[in-house]
């Protein structure tokens, strides 16, 4: 899932114009860290809370190559879609889960 910002935005030494958000290629084993680094933080929910924006951009940093830290530091328009495309990935995922079990069991 490909973000094209607003407003290009310097981090390190590239100017990032876009954030390839490759969610479907994350494992089981990077979602597990994502959850076990968030409780860490003191986010004892971990992954359960996908309205956190922490959770959120910790999802988007692991699946984009991003540093958190730089991720912090985009336009707020450009921070929102990136963690809402998350959330909503996560969100359809689970919708689409539930339809397929609600199916199976017709």
């Amino acid at each position: 899932m490909i973000i094209t910002l607003s407003t290009p935005k310097k981090l390190g030494e590239k100017i990032v114009k876009k954030i390839d958000l490759k969610l479907e290629d994350l494992t089981g084993k990077e979602i597990l860290k994502i959850d076990s680094e968030l409780r860490m933080e003191g986010h004892s929910q971990g992954l359960r809370d996908v309205f956190d924006q922490n959770v959120l951009l910790k999802i988007a940093s692991k699946s984009s190559g991003i540093l958190t830290d730089d991720l912090e530091k985009l336009a707020a328009p450009d921070f929102l879609e990136v963690t809402f495309s998350v959330r909503n990935f996560l969100l359809g995922w689970s919708a689409s889960t539930e339809e397929q079990k609600n199916s199976e069991e017709s």
